[in-house]
């Protein structure tokens, strides 16, 4: 059922804005509520308006006296949606476009990633009709984003993960309304987009034979892995500074050249997306209606500004704001200041010139430590940590779930195939997750292939490229004539592991074939005469031999 929400102007009296909105959608959808609610189109929903009519993408046209129209005003010089509302329409008129029924049901934790570009055409900056995206997701219609008009100079992108339509049909629709009398102007939309982007592990291998007479091996070498920015499966995580909204909010005011918001460590979240900022905007000292602003992020260490979002500008109405910040990767610095930065001037009567909006802050609450700052965004004349309480300020994150770039995986596995023989990867290596090099020793002239897997605490993993190297013939006889230390007889029997060779061990390290850490023997003494293993069951493991020389080699065996 349709939610009839209510909307102060600035002129002081209110609308019913459904009425005006939905007129036609009420029509549609109220009388029949259920027919429509099938699936249309399937996913990818993709529109650049080339095609010259609304009917091709099964679009629906509704509103009063606006004007919708295809003009050719979109990038590149192509068509895109215009929606105008020219001076002579009264507050309250409209105009609406709207998709058909979208098929989201099969998507889970992926990123379903909803963008279009859009940009307002109007020569007198102080009068501008809105622009608002809402969803409906089968339960009504949701508002998802308000646009005015320094929030669009020119072509801007918006993009967000569409999270409240993952595991449903959904549609999307874009009203253009007049707020005020002397409102005009156009709003242009084009290349919409809603889609879940293709999976691209990245986690690269390196390898290079080594030749030299006594050092003859292959040398392998791989980044930390992740995923494509907008591929995997992510987890959405919510930073919150605040316990809740007390009845008492007061307003946190910002300074000429300030930003206030929110400061953290930032090295467990390096890798993330960046989602959406919310702040909440809180109208006192005698201010009333929008104010604008843009979101800074700032090297809180080094004061240096690395990202910057807007202008946008507030609701009408005190309340959240949500600010998209366009699936950006989180900027790799250590400690991250997430700042609202006011661009509408105003002065409060016994604080002189402060600018708006002012963000909302509950008093006497603290933290362990303390979240909210004041700080200089130009230079580092100021900066300031809140003592009185904590802004009502939340940041969204999308983290590659399982996958994540930002914490270390709990070991890494080397496998490798003989390519004389048949195809068959045996893994020869687990190392924990500060390593990223593996010499392999134990080769001879030949093909060899090798990928690395990288395991999580979870269970799941990532594998690496593939790389294959050839061995050519030695340049000398040592190290083919080498005699290297192995398990001897493999599989142990007895519980007690003994290795040929053992002079040339200085430490021998047990794992098992996740990578854990079960013993480990530095007494050379033990290393000749036998390694007791009396707790370890019967299964496989792995042996890590540190030589004397420093090599390192690995050897997989077996206890019965």
């Amino acid at each position: 059922m349709l939610k009839f929400t209510r909307f102060r102007l600035l002129t002081g009296y209110t609308f019913t804005h459904a009425f005006c909105v939905f007129i036609m959608v009420l029509i549609l959808h109220v009388v029949f509520p259920f027919s429509q609610l099938q699936a249309q189109n399937s996913l990818p929903f993709t529109e650049n308006w080339e095609s010259g009519s609304f009917e091709t993408n099964g679009w629906t046209v509704s509103g009063s006296s606006g004007h919708c129209t295809l003009i050719n005003e979109g990038l590149n010089s192509n068509w895109s949606l215009a929606l105008s509302l020219p001076d002579e329409l009264s507050v309250g008129d409209s105009v609406a476009v709207e998709t058909p029924w979208l098929d989201a049901t099969g998507i889970g934790n992926e990123l379903l990633v909803f963008r279009f570009d859009y940009k307002l055409l109007n020569a007198d900056s102080t009068r501008w009709p809105l622009l608002r995206v809402y969803a409906d997701a089968g339960s009504g219609w949701k508002k998802l984003y308000e646009l005015t008009y320094d929030a669009s100079l020119d072509w801007r992108e918006l993009k967000a993960d569409l999270s409240m339509a993952k595991g449903h049909q959904v549609r999307l629709m874009w009203v253009a309304m007049k707020e005020t009398v002397n409102a005009e102007g156009q709003w242009f939309v084009d290349n919409i987009v809603l889609q879940v982007p293709a999976a691209t592990t990245v986690f690269n291998l390196s390898g290079t034979a080594v030749n030299q007479p006594d050092d003859y091996k292959v040398d392998l070498r791989w980044g930390k892995p992740g995923v494509n920015p907008l591929s995997g499966s992510f987890a959405d995580s919510v930073l919150n500074y605040y316990v809740y909204i007390d009845l008492i909010i007061f307003t946190m005011y910002q300074y000429t050249g300030t930003g206030i918001g929110i400061f953290f460590d930032n090295r467990p979240y390096k890798g993330t997306l960046l989602s959406e900022a919310r702040f909440y905007y809180n109208q006192e000292g005698g201010f009333t209606g929008r104010a604008s602003y843009r979101v800074q992020l700032m090297n809180f260490e080094t004061r240096e500004l690395v990202g910057t979002y807007g202008p946008f500008t507030t609701t009408y109405e005190r309340g959240w704001q949500r600010v998209p910040l366009n699936l950006a990767p989180m900027p790799e610095v250590d400690s991250l200041a997430v700042l609202i930065e006011p661009l509408t001037e105003w002065t409060v009567i016994g604080k002189g010139n402060c600018n708006m909006p002012g963000v909302g802050f509950r008093v006497d609450y603290h933290l362990n430590y303390r979240h909210s700052v004041g700080i200089s965004l130009y230079d580092d004349s100021y900066k300031f940590i809140s003592d009185l309480g904590e802004l009502l300020f939340e940041l969204s994150l999308l983290t590659p779930d399982g996958k994540q770039v930002t914490v270390d995986p709990a070991s890494y596995a080397v496998n490798r195939w003989q390519q004389s023989l048949p195809i068959n990867y045996v893994l020869i290596a687990a190392v924990d997750s500060a390593v990223n090099q593996w010499s392999d020793s134990d080769v001879t002239k030949g093909s060899y292939s090798y990928f690395v897997t990288a395991g999580y605490p979870d269970g799941s993993s990532l594998n690496s490229d593939t790389v294959a190297i050839e061995m050519p013939s030695g340049l000398g006889i040592g190290a083919a004539n080498t005699k290297w230390p192995a398990v001897v007889p493999n599989p142990v029997n007895g519980k007690v592991l003994h290795l040929s060779n053992a002079e040339m061990v200085a430490s021998a390290t047990i794992t098992d074939l996740a990578g854990r850490r079960l013993a480990m023997v530095t007494n050379p003494r033990l290393i000749a005469s036998g390694i007791a293993l009396p707790t370890l069951a019967t299964g496989h493991y792995l042996l890590q031999l540190t030589l004397t020389n420093g090599q390192v080699m690995s050897r997989k065996f077996t206890i019965n």
